[in-house]
């Protein structure tokens, strides 16, 4: 009877991922590389939240869902005027975003105040770019407004510019040790036009020490990582707090 009884048994035996019980039936898409990790983003009006490699749509009340696309777009502005001052753009072409920001700003903060407040932070402190739009807002020591930041009217990011020709061995030898962090007579010579027995006799006539050039250059970046060893454990201590207490409004620098 036993034998029977399983022979009549039909069944089958899914294997579920235990990502897919822990998030149930929310329906997710395949992730567009083009979309920050854990970053929302808008797909035919829906909002879509990314987690490595889905995008889970997010049913949200119609407050929340204006919040966050309002959020969005801001964000999306702000970081492309971050690049196009890195890529240099003219400064019409900056203005013309920078106006673009200013009135995004504007129109949202007239319906749901500001970025740092409660319910903005409730509804996109997800975002990886949530601190971003925070620093969009100069906030005093009672997380009262005080004004917009510098972003919205001026550069504020000088783009990093090859360096491909310079007019003495001396300032090659610079440029060398600023970019190879070494005395490269082939780079200096693709720099100066000049040949290397040039470069090297024009240094000695300058009386310049190409050893005490090195020396002088390794102290000095000895002391620059020492000082970037501290912001960096400055800046950790920094995201600690705004992490622990929530927004920017809670972290006050006072100056000396």
């Amino acid at each position: 009877q036993l034998s029977s009884a399983i022979e009549n048994i039909h069944g089958e035996i899914i294997d579920y991922e235990i990502e897919d019980i822990e998030n149930g039936e929310q329906k997710f898409i395949i992730a567009d590389p083009n979309v920050k990790n854990y970053s929302y983003t808008i797909i035919d009006d829906n909002i879509y939240y990314r987690e490595n490699s889905k995008m889970y749509l997010q049913e949200l009340p119609l407050t929340s869902s204006n919040r966050i696309k309002g959020m969005i777009e801001l964000r999306d502005c702000a970081r492309n005027l971050i690049n196009m001052q890195l890529e240099d753009f003219s400064n019409e072409d900056i203005i013309n975003e920078q106006n673009k920001l200013n009135k995004l700003y504007d129109n949202f903060a007239n319906k749901y105040g500001l970025i740092n407040s409660r319910g903005n932070k409730l509804a996109f402190s997800d975002d990886s770019s949530y601190f971003l739009l925070c620093s969009l807002e100069i906030l005093d020591g009672d997380g009262k407004f005080v004004r917009k930041a510098d972003m919205f009217t001026k550069r504020t990011i000088k783009p990093n510019k090859e360096i491909k020709e310079v007019a003495t061995s001396n300032e090659a030898l610079i440029v060398s040790l600023s970019e190879k962090a070494k005395v490269d007579l082939d780079y200096m010579s693709e720099l100066t036009g000049k040949e290397q027995k040039t470069i090297i006799k024009e240094l000695e006539e300058g009386e310049v020490n190409l050893d005490d050039a090195i020396e002088k250059y390794t102290k000095a970046m000895k002391l620059a990582k020492e000082c970037s060893d501290k912001l960096n454990k400055a800046t950790e201590k920094v995201n600690k707090i705004l992490l622990d207490n929530g927004t920017l409004q809670d972290f006050n620098v006072q100056e000396n």
